[in-house]
């Protein structure tokens, strides 16, 4: 019955928006909230690379490792795994739907810190870049919360961030590109408008319960 009513709730997050449909990991299998997952990256552009591994790293003036990045060193499976929640529905096992707004964070990791996706202004790359914790993590660095969501590409997923702004109703939706060879090829996840670089598998995280952050 609980499952039934999960699923209806996933229907209904899909009917919200029309042209959305289910998000399915590498098994086929639904992608569902609250489940925790791997995201492969795949970058297309300087290099076609398979499914590198998603981290935490510190850039210019941040004490802990609070900026996301590609590590080009290692695959998914060693990078930190991630969870999904539908704003609005905070139910656990609900279906995830292309283009419903999301909450994204890590999981299974030992840090004070709020695991929850947010972009910052990062001075150090002068770029609006992907990273979790609040202002005192990123000092000098303008933060900003809003909603991530998952778009469907040819062969994989994109995933957007939507960017409020002032008298523009629900933002500008920003793809999410990369800084290619950073810091010997650890490379900081960036929101740009342009044709995003980076494309993303999603798996199903098989592993312990417990993450060490890189």
């Amino acid at each position: 019955m609980k499952e039934a009513a999960l699923f209806v709730l996933g229907f209904i997050s899909l009917l919200a928006f029309s042209c959305s449909e289910i998000v399915l990991d590498r098994d086929g299998d639904r992608v569902v909230s609250g489940s925790p997952y791997f995201l492969g990256a795949i970058r297309w552009y300087p290099v076609h690379n398979y499914e590198r591994g998603i981290t935490l790293g510190a850039t210019g003036k941040q004490v802990d490792p609070v900026t996301i990045q590609v590590d080009d060193s290692i695959s998914y499976f060693d990078g930190i795994p991630v969870s999904f929640s539908i704003v609005g529905t905070p139910d656990p096992g609900v279906p995830i739907a292309t283009e419903s707004p999301l909450e994204i964070k890590f999981t299974g990791i030992n840090t004070p810190i709020s695991t929850t996706w947010m972009a910052f202004v990062n001075n150090e790359i002068q770029s609006l870049s992907v990273g979790i914790g609040g202002p005192e993590e990123h000092p000098g660095e303008p933060t900003i919360v809003s909603t991530f969501s998952i778009q469907k590409d040819t062969i994989s997923y994109i995933l957007r961030y939507s960017v409020p702004t002032p008298g523009v109703g629900n933002g500008i939706n920003y793809l999410f590109g990369n800084v290619t060879d950073f810091k010997q090829g650890e490379s900081p996840l960036v929101l740009t408008q342009d044709f995003p670089t980076l494309h993303f598998d999603i798996f199903k995280d098989r592993s312990g319960p417990t993450h060490t952050v890189v």
